[in-house]
């Protein structure tokens, strides 16, 4: 079985190890949504370095970029409210396969505008899934064409 150890992006989650001939459960506290979200972006961009996938961090909201010694202030338009955290392309013989990801520790929970842009992206044929672990993001992501 695979452990933390053969995937270096993978920060918490149960593994089983063998120590000292005993076979050992280790389980690590939950996630945070900040530290899956790192995890998770490690992992994928692993997989878009390997050429199989691309990704974008899709953040929601405004945004003020401020120059050097308040020269200059700027608002930019992130997506809009609800957006998944991540949109991930891949696909093989020229069909593209299109997945929102929406990061949630444990506990978390949608929005109403996240379960409205869910329905909406699942109306057009995009695939959404809720991931709570990187074990998660591992099995969504078997299909990438290797």
């Amino acid at each position: 079985m695979k452990d933390s150890t053969d995937y270096p992006w993978v920060i918490s989650g149960k593994a089983i190890r063998q120590v000292g001939g005993f076979k050992v459960s280790i389980k690590t506290p939950a996630m945070s949504e900040s530290a899956l979200k790192l995890g998770c972006e490690q992992y994928l961009t692993y997989l878009q370095n390997a050429g199989k996938l691309v990704y974008i961090r899709l953040n929601a909201g405004d945004f003020i970029l401020q120059g050097k010694e308040g020269e200059f202030r700027r608002r930019v338009k992130g997506a809009r409210k609800g957006t998944a955290d991540l949109l991930v392309i891949y696909g093989a013989q020229g069909l593209a396969q299109i997945v929102f990801l929406e990061l949630k520790s444990t506990k978390g929970k949608q929005s109403p505008e996240q379960k409205g842009f869910q329905a909406e992206v699942e109306a057009h044929g995009c695939r959404y899934f809720i991931v709570r672990s990187q074990e998660e993001l591992e099995k969504i992501l078997e299909g990438v064409p290797q």
